[in-house]
């Protein structure tokens, strides 16, 4: 059995970190960091969708993907970054 520890990495760090560094993006105007960040929320959509996940995490990444998309094309105003 996993133990919760201070040093266990789990997947809400991960979306704390990735959401991090999209702030940074989109303040910086940073378009080839947005780029990757999209194929990042994207890879992270498959996986949720091939291993038959739903409910709150998908709309989450969906969330991220289509911010990271239209800040990347200068849609600036239609997205939503979950908090």
């Amino acid at each position: 059995m996993v133990q919760n520890s201070p040093n266990r990495l789990t997947a809400l760090h991960i979306l704390i970190y990735l959401r991090q560094r999209l702030l940074v993006a989109i303040e910086q105007g940073d378009k080839g960091e947005l780029e990757v960040l999209a194929k990042v929320f994207s890879m992270l959509w498959d996986l949720l969708d091939k291993n038959n996940i739903h409910g709150r995490m998908d709309g989450v990444i969906e969330n991220f993907t289509n911010t990271a998309i239209d800040h990347a094309e200068g849609i600036t105003w239609k997205s939503i970054i979950p908090s």
